[in-house]
């Protein structure tokens, strides 16, 4: 499950949110896993801003981030 959608939320996966939504008109294609591969991307993308906002909201809160 990946949270909502909205370009405004991520600008960054904008290209790849588009894909999958784009992919998933076919209801074809996203019941039999014909956007398996704009989803992977799409998870990739989400993974990266949740990195991201970890890690600075670590090194910004503490002084020392030696766990991070």
């Amino acid at each position: 499950m990946h949270p909502p959608l909205d370009l405004h939320l991520h600008p960054k996966c904008g290209e790849v949110i588009n894909a999958l939504h784009e992919c998933h008109k076919s209801t074809f294609k996203r019941l039999t896993g014909g956007c398996n591969l704009e989803r992977r991307l799409l998870d990739e993308c989400l993974g990266e801003e949740v990195r991201a906002r970890s890690l600075f909201a670590c090194c910004c809160c503490v002084s020392s981030c030696g766990g991070c």
